[in-house]
């Protein structure tokens, strides 16, 4: 099966998002790891980017400072609907720039367990050297399909921040279904994409 990267789709008016709060550190959400038994009762927030002061729009795929997937209510149904396996979805609240709620009905689309399927060697990986699990740089990404549990149509891969993984047919429906915001590029392309 093919996989594509998740990526934003630039669109004229629309806002980017900063660094979530509700949490005491983005890296769970980065790593893949659950943060779902630690969420307080209210959620996530995030702000709208000050330096962006007349990006209002919210599209269903919301660009943010920090690569995770801020989706729509109707994007975020759209996905619960597919029965995804390891995937969190984590509510959250939209302020404008001003501090008000812009929505209460958007959602983090959090994949866990991350996949242990990039070819190293392949890839040219090095490693950093302050957390040595995670890849610092590569040339490409060469993936080893092997790896991928059948039935996973949604993921993050293992060591490597900011990149979300999705079947193709799973693009291809959320491409069907008009979603605005979203877009894909090929895992040939990184990480020049």
């Amino acid at each position: 099966m093919d996989y594509l990267i998740w990526r934003y789709n630039d669109v004229e008016g629309a806002c980017s998002l900063l660094e979530p709060s509700g949490i005491d550190s983005i890296v769970p959400l980065k790593e893949g790891t659950s943060i779902w038994a630690s969420l307080g009762s209210a959620g996530l927030s995030s702000a709208m980017n000050p330096e962006s002061p007349t990006e209002l729009r919210l599209l269903d795929n919301v660009h943010n400072t920090d690569g995770i997937l801020v989706v729509s209510e109707r994007l975020h149904a759209f996905l619960d609907a597919r029965g995804l396996t390891h995937v969190e979805y984590l509510p959250m609240t939209i302020l404008d720039h001003e501090g008000r709620v812009a929505s209460k009905d958007y959602w983090v689309v959090h994949p866990i367990e991350p996949v242990d399927a990039i070819d190293m060697e392949a890839s040219g990986c090095k490693m950093s050297r302050i957390k040595k699990t995670r890849i610092q740089s590569m040339e490409r990404l060469v993936l080893r399909p092997e790896a991928i549990p059948a039935g996973r149509e949604l993921f993050r891969l293992q060591g490597l921040w900011g990149v979300t993984l999705v079947s193709q047919p799973l693009a291809d429906a959320i491409t069907a279904a008009g979603f605005t915001g979203v877009d894909w590029t090929g895992t040939s392309a990184y990480p020049g994409a």
